[in-house]
């Protein structure tokens, strides 16, 4: 055998018992973080860490009688399958009230929540059940009963909506049938009112068609008479990254966006990923998935 030849079959064994090591002792998880500070110094967000048997992402905000209420995904490994679940947080930073909102027999994801006439309504992810399914809150925030099927028959994941110019528009990750992927192609819909019947396709779906900022990761925003689309960036594995999009064109034949900024797991050597982020007046929250030990607290 050549010498090169030795050299590469003994670095693979030795990534190889690295990581077998590695994973023996450590496990990656999602957690939530969040600061009342107006900048995004990670480092400084407050940590809502979950237990070890599951993880929790996907963080929505809703300010509510003086409180904040954080719905997310809730995955329990040995069950496999998410549900959304709700906390609170006080002004004091205080996290208190873990409860779940809802199940169903299919995964549940980004809970995506949207007010509308005085009602609180949530998208979640639903494309294991093949629909994009609306919930209005019976009674807030831990009872929510199926309004409408928004679109049957549809794989789509991380629907998030924007009222502009007297429009619905509705995005969402539809699955490429090309490459079989969930995380590169964002397709757009519009309506004239949030229970329409028939949601328009935009003439120029798939509108985006890139793997490092198609997928949604939380609110659309304005902020100086701007628009702001958060992204994933899946370009090195799955929610990975996040994109800030400014969307510069949107109507009913024409869709354009531009990069404006980038989120990056960098603040920590034990973080890898983060991939969702929403904000209110005087909170911000995002999700990470950070390295944990198995054995011990921290």
């Amino acid at each position: 055998m050549k010498i090169k030849s030795v050299i590469k079959v003994s670095k693979n064994l030795v990534s190889w018992l690295f990581w077998k090591i590695n994973n023996r002792f450590f496990f990656d998880q999602w957690q939530l973080l969040f600061s009342f500070e107006n900048n995004l110094n990670f480092k400084d967000f407050i940590k809502i860490t979950p237990p070890k048997d599951r993880f929790w992402a996907d963080p929505f905000l809703v300010e509510y009688e003086n409180k904040y209420y954080v719905f997310y995904e809730e995955l329990i490994y040995s069950e496999n399958i998410g549900h959304i679940a709700c906390l609170e947080i006080d002004s004091f930073g205080n996290v208190s009230n873990f409860q779940t909102v809802l199940k169903r027999k299919y995964h549940l994801s980004y809970p995506f929540i949207i007010e509308h006439k005085k009602s609180f309504y949530m998208i979640p992810e639903t494309g294991e059940n093949n629909t994009i399914e609306i919930y209005e809150s019976a009674s807030f925030p831990n009872d929510w009963k199926l309004k409408k099927i928004l679109i049957p028959n549809i794989v789509a994941y991380d629907t998030t909506i924007l009222q502009h110019n007297s429009k619905y528009w509705l995005f969402a990750n539809v699955r490429n049938p090309e490459n079989n992927s969930t995380w590169d192609t964002l397709h757009l819909f519009y309506s004239e009112s949030l229970f329409e019947d028939v949601w328009k396709p935009h003439t120029l779906n798939p509108i985006v068609s890139n793997i490092s900022c198609a997928r949604p990761a939380g609110n659309i925003y304005k902020k100086n008479n701007k628009i702001y689309r958060p992204a994933q960036n899946c370009s090195l594995h799955y929610g990975y990254a996040i994109e800030i999009m400014e969307i510069t064109i949107l109507d009913e034949y024409n869709y354009a966006e531009e990069k404006s900024n980038a989120i990056l797991p960098a603040w920590d050597k034990k973080v890898s990923s983060i991939h969702t982020i929403n904000s209110l007046e005087g909170i911000t929250i995002v999700d990470a998935k950070i390295s944990r030990n198995r054995y011990f607290n921290g």
